[in-house]
């Protein structure tokens, strides 16, 4: 994505239609005026049409949230503009304050939007129509299945449970971190991560689950972080061995061959185990 400056604005011009007014799948007509979730979607569209001026090739943008304060009725027939204004850049997200009038000036809503900017493959992966297939078990044989996830999700995690003896208490697993920071170009970086690096990581034999988070807000501290991934093994010799794997060396290159090392810390931890205090007896 190019820069976008703020304030950078793009409209929509529309008509209150019929089909604009309150009506329920259920309940049917409700109220004959401009319906508030009718004036979501052109705030969605109006900042859309703000982003795809700045999208590079290969880039796609999706919706990930959409606020609306409808203050003033509208009819069929009257003239709307809806307006988008970039408030703000994120990352690879954009931020749109919007606002809706009627032809005489008279304020009707307004809100806020904010778009991801992904890979389109990524994006693709995500809502294609493979992300609705079941997913299918993976056996200790084969780490490579990927839990398809949606676009509101801050997690992608591939599984596989350790066998337990009955009796047993919870597995106590070992965690390898990776925490990234923001990168120069977000869309760039989910290229090479999710579709070079990720595909190899998950090949590393004992590996139980990936687990990528994305950081969503950032409240103190810098500098700033963009992508958290766990990768869990069932012990610390299992991990071990995973590292000295040529399938671990080759996601290393890969990292490295991208710039992805650059911008990596890199740490293993494991849950907590309290201690019992003592008894003092």
């Amino acid at each position: 994505m190019r820069p976008i400056p703020v304030g950078e604005s793009a409209a929509l011009d529309i008509v209150v239609a019929p089909e604009m007014t309150v009506r329920f799948d259920e309940l049917g007509p409700v109220h004959p005026v401009y319906a508030t979730y009718s004036m979501a979607k052109h705030f969605e569209e109006a900042g859309r049409k703000l982003l795809l001026r700045y999208l590079e090739p290969g880039e796609a943008g999706i919706g990930s949230s959409v606020s609306v304060e409808h203050v003033a009725p509208s009819w069929i027939g009257d003239a709307v503009r809806v307006t988008a204004r970039c408030a703000e850049v994120i990352g690879n997200k954009l931020i749109c304050d919007v606002r809706a009038v009627d032809e005489r000036g008279r304020e009707l809503g307004r809100g806020t939007t904010a778009q991801a900017v992904l890979v389109q493959e990524v994006l693709h992966a995500r809502i294609g129509e493979q992300a609705r297939k079941p997913v299918r078990p993976v056996d200790a044989d084969d780490r490579s299945g990927r839990v398809p996830t949606s676009e509101a999700s801050s997690t992608i995690s591939t599984a596989h449970s350790p066998e337990r003896t009955e009796g047993e208490g919870p597995a106590v697993t070992v965690s390898y971190f990776a925490l990234y920071r923001t990168p120069a170009d977000p869309a760039d970086f989910e290229k090479h991560y999710f579709g070079s690096h990720v595909p190899l990581i998950e090949k590393t034999p004992g590996l139980l689950e990936n687990r990528v988070h994305r950081v969503t807000r950032q409240f103190v501290g810098d500098p700033g972080y963009y992508l958290l991934a766990e990768l869990v093994f069932e012990s610390q010799e299992a991990m071990k061995q995973a590292f000295r794997s040529p399938e671990w060396a080759a996601a290393g290159e890969n990292l490295s061959a991208w710039g992805g090392i650059d911008l990596v810390t890199m740490f293993t931890a494991q849950p907590h185990q309290p201690v019992d205090a003592p008894s003092g007896d």
